[in-house]
């Protein structure tokens, strides 16, 4: 049961810092994506000790930068933790949103 808790979470956020709703969590090599919840928040089971590469992204925004991180083991007798990792998130520029005909995201939501 603890190992459930084994592998990554944060958050993913706009430029504001607000959480983005419904944005999807790519690890590389691994064809399941996950979906943030409401606040931005996502979880991602991972097995330790490995690195893995993750990046976030959603409709109206760039693609986050690309992030690896390393699951660690849990420490002998220290409860079982996932790692943090936030991924953020930049709005696309004006041109691309008036091209692509996207409407603009709301960014309390």
């Amino acid at each position: 049961i603890a190992r459930a808790h084994m592998g990554v979470k944060g958050l993913v956020v706009n430029t504001a810092g607000w959480g983005v709703r419904g944005a999807t969590v790519s690890v590389a090599g691994i064809d399941k994506n996950v979906t943030t919840s409401r606040r931005g928040e996502y979880w991602r089971l991972l097995l330790p000790g490995y690195n893995y590469t993750l990046t976030a992204s959603a409709p109206g925004f760039l693609p986050s930068d690309t992030v690896t991180v390393f699951v660690a083991e849990a420490e002998d007798g220290l409860p079982v933790t996932a790692t943090v990792q936030h991924l953020f998130l930049k709005p696309l520029p004006e041109e691309i949103v008036k091209e692509r005909n996207y409407f603009p995201v709301n960014e309390k939501d």
